[in-house]
């Protein structure tokens, strides 16, 4: 990937995520795009939104604003970001049903 395009990917994450109070990390390796769908359309219901994200450049987005290097660990393999809504509590409860 091109690093200007890499700076602008990490731009948008820095700004998307750079408010966020907590969010919940998702391995979606296995999950089918209807599956996917559906997943998004069910936190979309609850103001959440679903980011599938470059591991390298998350980890640099979320080190950037502080999060500990055990958190930053996690990214590895397919990883999606759910942030936003009424809080983890809703995150978790929601794709906890799908």
């Amino acid at each position: 990937m091109a690093k200007e395009l890499k700076q602008i990917i990490f731009k948008e994450l820095d700004k998307s995520f750079g408010s966020v109070g907590g969010c919940v990390l998702i391995d979606y390796k296995g999950i089918n795009s209807e599956l996917t769908q559906d997943l998004r359309t069910s936190l979309r219901k609850t103001g959440t939104e679903m980011t599938v994200v470059h591991n390298r450049i998350a980890r640099r987005v979320f080190g950037g604003h502080g999060a500990p290097e055990s958190f930053q660990d996690l990214f590895i393999g397919p990883t999606a970001v759910l942030y936003g809504g009424d809080g983890d509590d809703e995150l978790i409860s929601v794709y906890g049903n799908d």
